[in-house]
């Protein structure tokens, strides 16, 4: 039986598709795109909520529709589960 913890990340499911405007953005652009710090960011990924980085060399770099899209899922998720402001 598949439950949600063993699901695979979006990420890993979807197909990929690379063309010549496939832009790979580094870690200060990714960090500013989610408004997260560097201890953040990783923890996503370690949690499997954030796609993890490619790697050229020593460097990391996610691909730029990739954070779009968790950027896109974020607000939707939002959107179908709004939460109501906590009264005072």
């Amino acid at each position: 039986m598949s439950t949600a913890t063993n699901a695979k990340p979006w990420w890993e499911t979807r197909e990929v598709r690379v063309t010549a405007e496939t832009r790979l953005i580094g870690i200060r652009k990714v960090m500013d795109r989610l408004d997260l710090g560097k201890t953040a960011l990783y923890d996503g990924i370690k949690k499997k909520r954030i796609p993890p980085p490619v790697k050229l060399g020593a460097n990391n770099r996610w691909p730029e529709d990739e954070i779009t899209e968790l950027q896109a899922r974020l607000i939707a998720a939002r959107q179908a589960n709004p939460t109501t402001p906590a009264s005072s």
